[in-house]
């Protein structure tokens, strides 16, 4: 069953105001960032969202993912330009070669804003195998070498997902605002050569997470920059 989002969301946010769990309280009250004012995330905030990534739960904390904490830094800054620039390209979400065709014709390009955040964390999926030096007991290099579940694709994506929940609700829960973003296409291999490192155990990137402090003009009403939106109000069974 679908309902409009907004309306279902006022007609329960009392009642989620009041529940025992603060996760459930952030949760309910928290909306996507769509701009961000000059206010810095500081290092101590930074650490405090790394320290949850790091802690995130996964089977045998093989932790096939790196990620690259993007801040305001000098270097920082032109980086996520270049993201902005050349990466977070939401329109056409295509390649980079789509996207550099249609500059060249004068056709629209749609950007995101949302990766000018202060603090910009991308989460790749990674290859941390023998060639890597990397030591791993048996189970872990099981994990690592595919034997378990080995037709599964998810062992990098699923952790990532989870430890992209952990950071989005720890900035949360200290007062900073966040955003999610999957809009991106495949310039995103230039910025290896930007940040001089080799991408020789990088498989791919997976996830951005924005954080930093809105600057949106209709942050205190959920749901006004989801435009008729519904939905799941059955998701559900319990027994």
């Amino acid at each position: 069953m679908l309902k409009d989002y907004k309306q279902y969301w006022q007609q329960n946010i009392d009642r989620l105001n009041k529940s025992q769990s603060e996760i459930v309280r952030l949760l309910a009250n928290r909306y996507t960032a769509k701009k961000w004012n000059d206010k810095p995330v500081s290092q101590q905030q930074t650490q405090a969202i790394m320290d949850a990534i790091q802690w995130t739960p996964i089977k045998s904390m093989a932790h096939p993912y790196k990620v690259w904490a993007i801040t305001d830094s000098e270097n920082g800054k032109s980086i996520k330009q270049m993201i902005y620039d050349e990466v977070a390209i939401a329109e056409p979400l295509t390649n980079s070669i789509s996207t550099e065709r249609r500059r060249i014709s004068g056709e629209k390009i749609v950007k995101n804003k949302q990766v000018l955040a202060p603090l910009l964390l991308l989460f790749w999926c990674y290859d941390y195998g023998k060639s890597a030096g990397y030591e791993y007991d048996e189970e872990q290099m099981e994990i690592i070498e595919g034997q378990i579940n080995g037709s599964y694709e998810g062992h990098s994506r699923d952790p990532i997902a989870m430890a992209g929940m952990n950071a989005v609700l720890t900035a949360e829960s200290m007062g900073l605002q966040t955003a999610y973003c999957k809009c991106f296409n495949d310039a995103h291999q230039q910025l290896f050569d930007r940040v001089g490192i080799s991408n020789r155990n990088y498989k791919g990137l997976e996830l951005m997470i924005c954080i930093g402090h809105s600057d949106d003009k209709v942050a205190d009403v959920k749901g006004d920059n989801i435009t008729n939106s519904k939905t799941r109000v059955d998701l559900f069974e319990q027994f």
